[in-house]
């Protein structure tokens, strides 16, 4: 056993180029040479996952992009109607957005989109046009720019860019306009603020444009071409607007109020779940829709063309106004309508609601119409014919001329005719033999 050490000692030395003489081959020790592992077998090198890299990227961009919105000042351009090239656009300085002036016959049109907290427009004492951006204390939130377009003098007033993809209201912008001043086209956007214009004198605008998502909508004292409101779940106020056109007013959830509106077109009135309440109006044709909202009319004996007013599930109580026609249409709630005059026909029909009307002066033909509803008609003059119908419910008539044929049908109701001034003779009435009629 030691002899083989002593060999295997003698080998190693003599490869490590010791000077000892040689062993012959046929007393060195077998090599024991360790393997050598194909290429195929070695360690591979570890490597960084591409999508960590492109995180990394992303979160370098993102990280990027928030602090040139909220301190760096420059906001990439997201506004396709602005007047200037795509591309990087500074924000006025504090300065600047804080007191803009324009003089009354440099600015022609304001456009204003916004995400902020509340849209103010006033008049003053001065002969210029003001607009005032009162910024928040503290907080993030994405500052208003403008652009002006002095050939046209068309102002825009805009947020630009959003911050982790959401507009961030907050602030309150100020306009305003010296009295009995005349503008072109004044446009109000915002997304969850509120619009408040509030006028003395009188201001004029060739059309007026007003939109809210959530906010509120409240306009008072101011003139123009055309005048559009509209709201998805903010209430709308309007009062002592005159519209040399049409004027429209839409809600989606909120209520709708309006005084001393005139509108020299069309007066549409529209909600989907909201209430409808409408003091002195008037305009060429009328129309005024709510879904599940009531509405309420008293014009005041103001005149129309022709007037509409529809409710599916809501009470419609409409009162003292002219118009050539009159349609009035419920589902399932009542019509109370009185002091209506009308130069041609009148027609009401309710489902399951009925239908309650006194003083009337119709010179076309009245027709009234329900389905499990009463009909009752009170001191009123019919120049022509009359039609009542009622399924379940009863029909009374009191105090009223008819000039033409009266025809009054009932399934299962009464019918009770107390000091009705017509041609019995050519009355035409038809119930169920289980009905009483009654005839005073």
């Amino acid at each position: 056993m030691s002899n083989d050490n002593n060999d295997q000692k003698d080998f190693i030395d003599m490869r490590e180029g010791d000077s000892k003489s040689p062993i012959p081959p046929e007393q060195q020790a077998p090599r024991h040479e360790t393997p050598i592992a194909p290429p195929s077998l070695e360690k591979r090198k570890r490597r960084f996952p591409g999508w960590a890299i492109a995180l990394i990227f992303l979160a370098i961009g993102l990280a990027i992009g928030i602090s040139s919105l909220n301190f760096n000042g420059f906001h990439w351009n997201l506004n396709p109607f602005s007047s200037r090239d795509s591309g990087f656009i500074r924000q006025p300085s504090d300065r600047d957005l804080t007191n803009l002036t324009f003089a009354v016959g440099d600015l022609n049109s304001m456009e204003v989109r916004l995400s902020i907290d509340a849209i103010n427009v006033r008049t003053h004492n001065g002969r210029d046009i003001r607009v005032v951006y009162d910024a928040p204390r503290s907080g993030n939130y994405n500052r208003p720019v403008y652009n002006f377009n002095q050939r046209t003098g068309h102002l825009e007033i805009f947020t630009e860019g959003t911050i982790m993809g959401v507009n961030i209201r907050s602030g309150n912008l100020r306009i305003y306009l010296p009295e009995n001043s005349n503008l072109g086209d004044l446009a109000l956007r915002t997304s969850t603020g509120n619009i408040e214009i509030s006028m003395s004198g009188e201001n004029i605008a060739e059309t007026l444009d007003l939109r809210s998502t959530t906010g509120r909508i409240n306009a008072r004292n101011f003139s123009a071409g055309r005048i559009a409101v509209q709201s998805t779940t903010g209430r709308i106020e309007l009062e002592s607007l005159q519209s040399g056109n049409n004027l429209t007013a839409n809600s989606t959830t909120g209520n709708i109020d309006g005084t001393n509106l005139q509108a020299g077109g069309d007066l549409r009135i529209s909600a989907t779940t909201g209430r409808i309440n409408l003091t002195d109006v008037n305009g060429a044709d009328g129309e005024f829709r709510s879904t599940t909202g009531n509405i309420t009319l008293n014009a005041h004996d103001r005149p129309f063309d022709n007037v509409s007013i529809t409710a599916t599930t809501g009470r419609i109580n409409a009162r003292r106004f002219y118009a050539e026609s009159v349609t009035i249409r419920s589902t399932t709630g009542n019509i109370d309508i009185s002091n209506i005059t009308t130069t041609s026909n009148f027609t009401a029909s309710a489902s399951t609601g009925q239908i309650i009307a006194d003083n009337l002066e119709v010179e076309g033909g009245l027709s009234l119409t329900t389905t499990t509803g009463n009909i009752n008609l009170d001191a009123s003059g019919i120049s022509r014919d009359a039609s009542f119908r009622a399924s379940t419910g009863r029909v009374v008539i009191s105090d009223t001329g008819i000039d033409g044929l009266l025809e009054v049908r009932t399934t299962t109701g009464n019918v009770n005719l107390t000091r009705v001034n017509t041609d019995m003779n050519r009355a035409d009435i038809t119930t169920n033999r289980s009905a009483n009629v009654t005839i005073n």
